[in-house]
């Protein structure tokens, strides 16, 4: 190999190296500040609606909570509680202080980037009133800051429909109606 075939092949090695590099640095930029994981920490509001459940008492069964989620990277974690109940068992039944009964949350979020909403998948467990009971939501993030999607839950393994919202809901409105079962 001669001097200037080598030199070319450096400045081949060299350039795709480079090329490289500056492709990874625009995948980083873009990442981070175009297409950001969204910012899911602090205050929510929560309404489901069980619509498939093994207890036919509990079918139709709204509860809310209200919920403080802390989010790190694309990991969620926080807290809930039980604020209202509207079931065969209680009609527009709001819980206040040490009635409330109270949820660890952890999860995660999935970032879709340029093809469809950003899901997020969360596990929760509920201290209940008879006992602990887990809860798995998957949701997907709306465009307009709301999250809105399924549950299923090992309490009389029930499944539904639930609506994360960032303002209160109207105590005499339903936001999300006991529809048939969604799933994100």
């Amino acid at each position: 190999m001669n001097k200037a075939a080598f030199i070319h092949f450096l400045w081949s090695v060299a350039s795709t190296i480079a090329g490289g590099l500056i492709l990874a640095f625009l995948f980083f930029l873009s990442r981070e500040h175009l297409f950001p994981i969204p910012e899911l920490s602090g205050p929510w509001h929560i309404e489901t609606c069980t619509v498939k459940t093994e207890f036919k008492q509990f079918e139709g069964m709204v509860l809310r909570y209200r919920a403080m989620l802390f989010r790190e990277g694309s990991i969620i974690r926080g807290t809930a509680e039980k604020v209202y109940e509207d079931s065969n068992t209680l009609t527009d039944h709001v819980y206040v202080g040490s009635n409330r009964t109270r949820s660890v949350i952890d999860g995660h979020i999935e970032k879709q980037y340029l093809w469809g909403d950003d899901k997020v998948s969360l596990h929760i467990i509920e201290d209940g009133q008879q006992r602990e009971s887990t809860y798995s939501y998957k949701l997907e993030l709306k465009r307009d800051n709301s999250m809105r999607g399924h549950f299923s839950s090992m309490a009389a393994d029930s499944e539904g429909n639930v609506i994360w919202q960032r303002v209160p809901f109207d105590m005499n409105d339903r936001q999300y109606p006991c529809s048939p079962l969604t799933t994100p």
